[in-house]
């Protein structure tokens, strides 16, 4: 673990740009530079994408570590480390939201499927943009407790229906977009259940196994 985190230069490459004691937040992610994907700029697509501090070569959570400079960026010296870690996941909860081409989140129901660092930052993000509603589906009681001081209901997935709780809150309609946080099978077809029609599924999660299979019957079509 330790793939969101932020550091001070040790050493760099002459013509980097870094120098010792510099701060930097990093780029976390492990990409070819080969493949089809990266050739055209969607090293976030890489067939062999993988992160620092989960897929080997250290991570947050090392004395050390060595990154690749191009994927360090350089931040101003007084900037307090503990908060430059969540700007990779804060980053990434942007883009998604960003990414939904929605310009008025004011009457917009979502749904973050799972609330982790990721979850968390979406749902800051989602209060930055106006929306209307932030429900957070989230098995865990430690990360259930965080979520509930920033969304407007929290279900536990292992205890409750997430689509039939969305329905409750929005007179039958559904979730105007779910983000999916968590990769996982049980949370897609929890999502998909929750849409309303048309609704928009965003994935934000990199899925450690394929998916297995969609859902059969999905409002959100």
């Amino acid at each position: 673990m330790g793939h969101e985190f932020a550091g001070r230069i040790v050493s760099a490459p002459v013509g980097s740009g870094l120098e010792p004691g510099q701060p930097v937040m990093v780029d976390p992610r492990i990409y070819c530079s080969k493949c089809s994907r990266c050739a055209v700029g969607s090293t976030h697509g890489c067939s062999t994408l993988g992160f620092k501090g989960l897929s080997g070569t250290g991570g947050g959570f090392s004395e050390f570590v060595t990154v690749d400079a191009k994927l360090c960026y350089p931040l101003p010296h007084h900037v307090d480390l503990s908060l430059a870690a969540l700007i990779e996941p804060l980053a990434v909860a942007w883009h998604a939201i960003s990414s939904c081409d929605i310009s008025d989140w004011s009457n917009k129901t979502s749904l973050i499927l799972g609330g982790g660092p990721v979850g968390i930052a979406c749902a800051l993000v989602l209060r930055a943009h106006g929306c209307k509603r932030i429900l957070v589906s989230e098995p865990s009681s430690a990360r259930a407790v965080q979520n509930h001081q920033i969304a407007d209901a929290v279900f536990n997935p292992i205890q409750e229906n997430v689509g039939d709780r969305c329905r409750e809150l929005t007179a039958g309609e559904g979730a105007d977009v779910a983000f999916d946080c968590a990769g996982a099978q049980k949370g897609l077809d929890a999502g998909f259940d929750a849409l309303r029609y048309r609704g928009l599924y965003m994935n934000v999660a990199v899925w450690s196994t394929p998916v297995s299979q969609l859902p059969r019957s999905c409002p959100g079509y």
